[in-house]
């Protein structure tokens, strides 16, 4: 083969593998239809606890839940010192600055708990939704 075949094939086979690979992470990380209640959410005295970490953006960025139900998100920045200590919650008209390392809790009422329900840092690089179904 000529040098320039060879360099145009190998060109070639790197965007396709690329394309697969993000192909693959957008495929992976859709919901896939399922609308089970999140591996983040557990039941604390009658409420539903969401489990947010705070560090380097949110962890989990989607979660599902259950509608209708009283329900705390809890926040933990853990040596936090990005912008995701600084979130804002619209729909709550929450907004707070955490410290570096603690743990959070915002009450949503059973009336708010549901729909979706976004929370952004302060500069609007990192975001979370919860889906309330």
């Amino acid at each position: 083969m000529k040098p320039k075949l060879v360099i145009i094939f190998l060109v070639s086979l790197v965007i396709m593998v690329f394309s697969f690979y993000m192909l693959a992470r957008l495929l992976g990380s859709s919901s896939g239809g399922s609308e089970s209640v999140g591996a983040n959410v557990t039941m604390e005295n009658g409420a539903q606890v969401i489990a947010i970490s705070a560090k380097g953006g949110y962890t989990p960025r989607q979660t599902n839940a259950t509608a209708g139900l009283p329900t705390v998100i809890r926040v933990t920045t853990s040596n936090s010192y990005d912008c995701s200590v600084s979130l804002a919650v619209p729909k709550l008209r929450y907004q707070r600055f955490f410290q570096p390392s603690e743990t959070v809790d915002i009450p949503v009422t059973a009336a708010e708990a549901r729909g979706k329900l976004s929370g952004v840092c302060g500069m609007g690089m990192y975001s979370f939704n919860i889906n309330f179904n």
